[in-house]
């Protein structure tokens, strides 16, 4: 799934993807479409259970996006 989290997957991703799954391509849009809105969600709520009292979870996540882009 990871091409749908950087948002460059295409018609013959999700194909494949459904095939290799035995699913259908609108269930694989389906997931996709849930699995970007949970995943900004879910990273934040693990970032933030390893903060410090009175630690930016913004700051943190600013931290975070440098380190990856930087990789």
């Amino acid at each position: 799934m990871k091409p749908w989290l950087a948002e460059n997957a295409d018609h013959d991703d999700q194909l494949l993807t459904a095939g290799q799954l035995g699913l259908s391509e609108t269930a694989i849009r389906v997931q996709a479409h849930r699995l970007h809105k949970r995943y900004p969600e879910r990273v934040e709520a693990e970032v933030g259970q390893t903060l410090t009292t009175g630690a930016s979870l913004a700051e943190e996540m600013q931290h975070l996006f440098a380190a990856l882009a930087s990789q």
